[in-house]
Formats: structure tokens, sequence, C-alpha cells
């Protein structure tokens, strides 16, 4: 990292993600990741376009070769993504998508508040499935971007935990 402070253009750094925050923009994600190596750590923002087609790869302890450019905003100067692959291991398999099946006596305001809530502090490539059911017929309704998740065992547990029913399945 220590000689990326003078590069100029669009040029490469290696190193190993050791925090990255996520967060909902324009219908999509982007990311802040603290990338470092032995010489240091670096910002790098990696917008929703790159985030959305290689989501999985940016999550802690992943070793990664970005294609990065110096960029500024609000004065501040910051590593802008503009391509990522992974390092020595594959991808990590993202599941397809999360599906919540809900019974529908058990749906009220305070419910969806509460199942929204869980999925804003789980931000993530995974995309939201619905599922309301009255124990013979269902309604499949997607969450929408905004409210794709990480895969996360503790959110599972808590969307269970929701009531009596609820269910949770990583597909």
């Amino acid at each position: 990292m220590a000689e990326a402070a003078n590069a100029r253009g669009a040029f490469r750094v290696a190193g190993r993600v050791k925090a990255a925050k996520v967060i909902p923009v324009n219908g999509g994600r982007m990311a802040f990741v603290t990338l470092e190596d032995k010489t240091g750590e670096a910002e790098v923002v990696v917008r929703d376009r790159l985030y959305g087609k290689a989501a999985g790869w940016f999550s802690e302890d992943a070793l990664l070769l970005l294609k990065v450019r110096w960029g500024e905003r609000n004065g501040a100067r910051r590593l802008y993504a503009e391509d990522a692959e992974p390092l020595g291991q594959e991808p990590p398999t993202l599941p397809q998508a999360l599906l919540v099946e809900l019974p529908v006596e058990l749906v009220d305001d305070g419910l969806v508040s509460r199942l929204a809530s869980l999925l804003a502090d789980h931000p993530g490539p995974v995309p939201v499935l619905v599922r309301l059911w009255d124990g013979q017929r269902a309604l499949l309704v997607a969450a929408g971007l905004r409210y794709a998740v990480s895969q996360a065992p503790e959110l599972a547990r808590s969307i269970e935990a929701l009531g009596p029913g609820v269910r949770v399945e990583w597909q």
C-alpha cells in the first residue's frame, strides 16, 4: 500500500480485506473496503456496479487483486476500485436467495417492521424472498434490492425467533 500513494492513473494493488462496510445505494449496494498488506492499509471504494458483479469477494480476510484509481470527493483522496479478482482461492459461493416463510396470521405492522430492521442490519448481495402462507395458499414477494442480505447464521436465527411457524431457508 505504501507505493500506492504516489501512483498515477489506474494501477493494481493486492492485499487482505481487513474490514468491509456495505451500504445501499440507488437500488444496489456499494462497499468501503479496508485493504491491507505488509506495508500498510488503504480504504477502497467499491461502487455498486463492481460490487454487484463480485459481492462475495469483498468479505473479511479475502485476498484480492484490485485495479484501482485515485479519486477525490469532498476534499478527501480515495482509491476507487475498477476491477477485482480473488487471489489464490475460489470466490465464495453465495446462496441464490434467502426465503423467509411467514404464517399469514402472524403478519402485522410490528412483525414487518422487525423483519425489515433485521434485514437492514445484515446488508449484502443475497436477495430476499418472503413467502406468506395460510396453510393452503401462498404468496411469494421479492423484498427488493434494498433488503438484500449477507449470509449469516445469526440472521436466520433472529428471523426464526420472530414467531412460531416462521422459517428461513438459504436457497
